[in-house]
């Protein structure tokens, strides 16, 4: 099932509580040594820990970080040695069967489970990468020439962001007293409310063939 608030339409997660019942995955890779992460969303709870079973000719018990993730694209969780409470290297027999389970009155979705090569694991690995929403912009907002429908949220809400991003900050209204009707300007795309015969993000020049701001005329 998809969790509520993740972006990915694509995502199908398993969703385990803890009742009692554990979710169980088969896994086949190249034979090796690994570190185990898993990919989950968890936005309803504070941190708890998860128990991850490892069996591959020997069952190894580790524990996960189950933090409070109300990330869009997820949490990652590395599967940790009780006692260190560091990432355990395990050697994985080409197959491997994973069980992970929950205490009591918790919750959590796990979209996958990611086998790392222990020689190429790295601390950022945990940490979710940004989520890349360039395709669904171009696909949802890049009808007509890409100018933005008002009604779509998810256009408006890009077009700001990126807006934002490209400027550093926030940019103030600053309409221009003389040319505009209001001090208050559009929430999307800052566009100050003009005069006739008056243009410009601010309000600030007459359109074209006309002259005598505020008072625009025909030349």
């Amino acid at each position: 099932m998809k969790p509520s608030l993740a972006m990915d339409e694509s995502v199908r997660a398993a969703y385990l509580v803890g009742d009692g019942v554990s979710l169980r995955v088969k896994s086949q890779t190249v034979q090796g040594r690994y570190k185990i992460l898993v990919h989950y969303y968890q936005p309803s709870h504070g941190k708890y820990n998860g128990r991850i079973i490892v069996q591959s000719r020997r069952s190894t018990a580790l524990y996960l970080r189950f933090k409070h993730c109300p990330n869009v694209g997820g949490c990652r969780a590395l599967a940790r040695d009780k006692i260190t409470q560091m990432g355990r290297s395990l050697y994985i027999y080409n197959k491997a069967d994973i069980t992970i389970s929950i205490s009591p009155n918790n919750e959590v979705w796990i979209d996958y489970i990611l086998f790392v090569p222990s020689r190429h694991f790295n601390a950022d690995m945990e940490k979710q990468q940004p989520v890349s929403l360039a395709q669904k912009f171009i696909k949802q907002c890049g009808k007509n020439d890409f100018i933005v429908d008002s009604s779509s949220q998810f256009c408006k809400e890009s077009v700001f962001t990126m807006t934002t991003m490209f400027n550093g900050a926030l940019t103030t209204c600053d309409c221009d007293r003389n040319g505009s009707t209001s001090a208050v300007c559009d929430k999307f795309g800052g566009q100050c409310p003009c005069r006739q015969n008056v243009v410009g993000r601010k309000c600030d020049k007459c359109i074209g063939g006309y002259t005598g701001f505020p008072n625009c005329r025909r030349a």
